[in-house]
């Protein structure tokens, strides 16, 4: 998974926060797509409103699995990269930049 944030136009006020999904499998046959999207002004006040839907959502597919063509899929997350913003903003932590970071 990646969570990060980006501005569609250099000039727009709007930025968009998706969380990004990629499959792991081999071959690498796979690109990676969008399972949450964020749109506003600013960062989302609350994280847990931010990620609530991806979370319970995810939890449902750890341990319930996805069935494909009658077959059960289990599904494992490998990891999460995110930018050291994101990171921390995930954290709930200031970043080595922000005042008195360090």
């Amino acid at each position: 998974f990646n969570i990060d944030g980006m501005k569609p136009y250099k000039s727009s006020n709007k930025a968009l926060r998706p969380i990004l999904c990629k499959v792991y499998f081999e071959p690498n046959i796979y690109e990676p797509f969008t399972v949450a999207l964020y749109s506003g002004t600013h960062k989302p006040k609350s994280l847990e409103q931010y990620l609530n839907k991806f979370i319970n959502e995810k939890n449902k597919l750890l341990y319930e699995g996805l069935i494909i063509e009658e077959t059960q899929v289990l599904i494992k997350i490998k990891s999460f990269i995110c930018g050291t913003p994101a990171r921390s903003y995930l954290k709930c932590i200031k970043g080595h930049i922000s005042f008195d970071g360090c």
